[in-house]
């Protein structure tokens, strides 16, 4: 749907599609928080989330730094005059529950639109899009194996698809930096999905799993995204 959604809608439909997908996936990571104890508003978690990737939009990549920051006075002013007694223990730990989805989920949506903004625009979307397509494929084959190298063949696939994309790009003096690009792709991708895994309730005894039926097909990105962007940077500009 994102691949579509690149090449048929402008820059800015493309900005508010990528904020509503990545504020969806914050809600669902603050709604898996609010189960394990903390008291959160996972709608606020969410707008918070959507803003990065209009803000990437409107001012670049200086602004994502700025609203973390802003964000970060913005919660815990609420929080505050929520309570009416000042910080709090619990307070605390509600202020890092709002926080972390809308930072984790939302830093995805500002480097795709900042992604998209860049060299080679809708291009550069799409082969980053392959090489994640390439990831889940990957990690599906390897969940069908005993071995439980699922993470692994993952970040294989996403490096071979980099080699590959390399070579319908007429890249090839470039490969060696497409399979960096890739390595690194793969690598920040396997980190995300466990991150989004290591905060839901999947896993503990006698918890229900919380449906994840957006966070589930984002958090490969959550991280592989501003990876993508640095490494592009790094290696082949």
């Amino acid at each position: 749907m994102l691949a579509l959604a690149t090449e048929r809608l402008g820059p800015a439909d493309f900005c508010v599609f990528v904020g509503v997908v990545t504020g969806l996936g914050a809600v669902e990571l603050a709604t898996a928080l609010k189960r394990q104890g903390a008291s959160v508003k996972p709608i606020a978690a969410g707008a918070g989330a959507a803003a990065f990737a209009v803000a990437a939009e409107l001012w670049g990549e200086p602004a994502i730094p700025g609203l973390a920051a802003l964000l970060f006075v913005v919660y815990a002013g609420a929080l505050v005059i929520r309570s009416r007694r000042g910080l709090r223990p619990g307070t605390v730990r509600t202020l890092a529950a709002l926080l972390l989805p809308a930072v984790y989920s939302g830093l995805a949506g500002a480097f795709l639109v900042l992604i998209r903004k860049g060299a080679g625009g809708t291009a550069m979307v799409e082969v980053f899009l392959g090489m994640i397509v390439a990831y889940r494929l990957g990690l599906w084959a390897g969940s069908r194996r005993p071995s439980r190298i699922s993470a692994g063949a993952g970040a294989a696939t996403c490096a071979l698809a980099s080699l590959v994309l390399g070579l319908l790009l007429d890249h090839r003096p470039a490969l060696g930096s497409m399979l960096g690009i890739g390595v690194f792709v793969g690598l920040a991708a396997t980190v995300g999905t466990l991150g989004g895994r290591l905060f839901s309730s999947e896993g503990q005894p006698g918890a229900k799993a919380t449906p994840r039926p957006v966070l589930g097909q984002i958090e490969p990105a959550l991280l592989a995204a501003p990876a993508f962007f640095y490494a592009f940077r790094l290696l082949l500009t």
